[in-house]
């Protein structure tokens, strides 16, 4: 945990020095409702799991090419993972990862101070760390197991890299910006592919941001 977040500072303040030229910088934190869809045969096989709450924090460099589209990036700390129950044990998934998100972002104005957006884009996820915990219903602990991340069948857990595709929307007004993402994997992210296993994450992202400076 402590080298994800050391990672992700480093790589916002790279982010932040090269922005010299960008007009503007957003940043933005908030809640993830996140989810990891199993399938095997494309048969969903974790109906009764839940959804798992997370946060997710972040910067964004919000460059306008016309007056109506613009184009975002940026870096952002996020929490996936999932809840899951079985017979006689409940558990949890607990996944981060440092998303680097690309959107075309399309600006309607309402009037002189608010606006409304609609971004779409795609996302590269790197897996940091993450967690496994179980509690069985007959014992008075919980057993916590790191992830192991590669490509490895048979070893490993998750595959580090995760590509997917978001569609974000949302309100500014006077540079508080109020944000709804939903954010899906568009590549399987589970090692064990020969068995016809499918893993991808889903996250509903919602945040709530500031404009450091004026476009």
């Amino acid at each position: 945990m402590n080298n994800s977040i050391k990672i992700f500072f480093v790589a916002l303040l790279s982010l932040s020095l090269s922005t010299s030229f960008a007009q503007s910088v957003v940043i933005k934190g908030g809640v993830n409702i996140a989810d990891i869809r199993a399938k095997v045969n494309n048969i969903n096989s974790n109906k009764d799991n839940e959804t798992k709450l997370g946060v997710n924090i972040g910067a964004l460099v919000d460059v306008p090419i016309t007056q109506v589209i613009s184009f975002e990036t940026g870096l952002a700390i996020s929490s996936k993972g999932v809840n899951y129950n079985g017979s006689n044990y409940t558990g949890k998934i607990e996944l981060l990862y440092i998303d680097i998100p690309v959107s075309a972002k399309i600006n309607i104005k309402i009037n002189s101070k608010a606006s409304f957006f609609i971004a779409p884009g795609l996302y590269l996820g790197i897996g940091t760390s993450g967690k496994f915990t179980t509690q069985y219903d007959n014992w008075n602990q919980d057993i916590d197991e790191s992830v192991k991340w590669g490509s490895e069948k048979g070893s490993d857990d998750f595959k580090r890299i995760d590509l997917g595709g978001q569609v974000s929307a949302g309100l500014e007004y006077n540079s508080i910006i109020l944000a709804v993402a939903f954010g899906q994997s568009l590549v399987n992210h589970s090692p064990e592919e020969d068995d016809d296993f499918q893993a991808i994450n889903k996250v509903i992202s919602i945040t709530l941001g500031l404009r450091l400076s004026k476009k």
